[in-house]
């Protein structure tokens, strides 16, 4: 099924990720609009989130070079746009890329997280798109699966749906990646 159309985006931002700006084309616009609908529509009919909690939506695609970077950012700040604080969860472990839209250099992220040196709240930073905060990787790991499933990356979750009005999952392609 068919949730919206999105015309090729040309044009790389930070670190080849392509975030719409004032200067997008309306179609560009009207296609992550037209996405966001049918998403938050969805969502709506499924009843509000478990206890107040944020919805969380994971972005897959079968292989890389899809693109589910963009449609992730996009949609995160489509979403951000109608006043949703958005948290983009950066759970491709294997090969991270939302950490280049963060302004800051280096601070923890999901694998700090996940290795029990930083709490949730701490790698959640502001990134480069208004109203999206983004808990990033900075280098990838070979045990992404391992991660994936242990006990920290479901309470990593519980707290993101407790702190965002919406989660979206930026997950590794799910053909190559046992984890997806």
């Amino acid at each position: 099924e068919v949730l919206a159309a999105i015309p090729r985006l040309h044009e790389a931002g930070s670190g080849g990720v392509y975030v719409l700006g004032d200067g997008a084309t309306i179609p560009e616009m009207e296609a992550f609009r037209a996405l966001r609908a049918q998403v938050v529509t969805r969502l709506e009919r499924l009843g509000p989130p478990a206890s107040g909690r944020a919805y969380v939506l994971s972005v897959l695609s079968p292989l890389p070079g899809e693109g589910k970077t963009t449609v992730a950012a996009n949609l995160a700040r489509i979403l951000a746009l109608e006043g949703r604080r958005v948290l983009l969860f950066d759970a491709d472990l294997r090969k991270p890329r939302l950490h280049t839209l963060l302004p800051e250099g280096p601070g923890p992220g999901l694998d700090e997280v996940l290795a029990g040196t930083a709490d949730l709240k701490t790698a959640a930073r502001p990134s480069t798109i208004p109203g999206v905060d983004i808990v990033g990787v900075r280098t990838g790991n070979s045990s992404a699966a391992e991660l994936a499933s242990s006990p920290r990356y479901a309470e990593a979750l519980r707290a993101a749906r407790e702190g965002w009005d919406m989660v979206i999952l930026y997950s590794a392609p799910v053909i190559q990646a046992s984890e997806s």
